[in-house]
């Protein structure tokens, strides 16, 4: 009677996630619903009303845990993706490029690599691939949007990098190290 009692007592602080039924968990990467689980997390709880809220917390983390295999392979993937960018700069420098910017994000995208070399700025997009083909199905037209915003949102940000010349190039670095240069891969309509 006592646990009832209490449950009773706290069931206003946690709201309608206690009522009949846990509701389902919020997509992840959003915020559950007011009312839903924001009171627990503003510290109002105790006794039974705690368990209640351990048994929703414990069913919407289960539901919403990443796979590990699948946060193990976004690493190597990013390491993979680093090392080919690395790979894209060594070879910009080595042929007389000035590399400005490495990983240069904005709110409307990233630019991998930014260089100028004799009047010329070019962004450069680098795709790790197995082969010439999967590198330009990687480069969907959103995408390329998104670079050349991102390119258009840096040159306004930085005057001095506005030249006469300027190109989107695609550096696609395949296994064993060896690198393909596509310039001039996109533009803007």
């Amino acid at each position: 009677m006592h646990c009832a009692k209490h449950a009773a007592k706290h069931k206003d602080v946690f709201g309608k996630a206690f009522s009949k039924k846990l509701q389902p968990a919020p997509p992840f990467g959003k915020k559950a619903a007011p009312g839903n689980f924001n009171s627990f997390q503003s510290g109002n709880y105790s006794g039974a009303a705690f368990g209640l809220a351990t048994q929703y917390f414990r069913r919407t983390t289960l539901l919403t845990a990443p796979d590990r295999s699948r946060s193990r392979r976004g690493g190597r993937a990013h390491a993979i993706g680093m090392a080919a960018e690395q790979a894209a700069m060594a070879r910009l420098r080595i042929q007389g490029w000035q590399v400005l910017a490495h990983r240069a994000r904005t709110r409307w995208g990233e630019v991998d690599v930014v260089a100028l070399k004799e009047g010329c700025l070019i962004f450069v997009e680098v795709k790790a691939r197995p082969s010439l083909l999967a590198a330009g199905e990687a480069i969907r037209p959103l995408q390329a949007s998104r670079i050349m915003n991102a390119a258009a949102y840096l040159c306004a940000t930085n005057p001095h990098w506005v030249h006469d010349r300027m190109r989107m190039d695609v550096c696609v670095v395949l296994p064993g190290n060896v690198i393909r240069w596509i310039p001039d891969a996109f533009r803007q309509n």
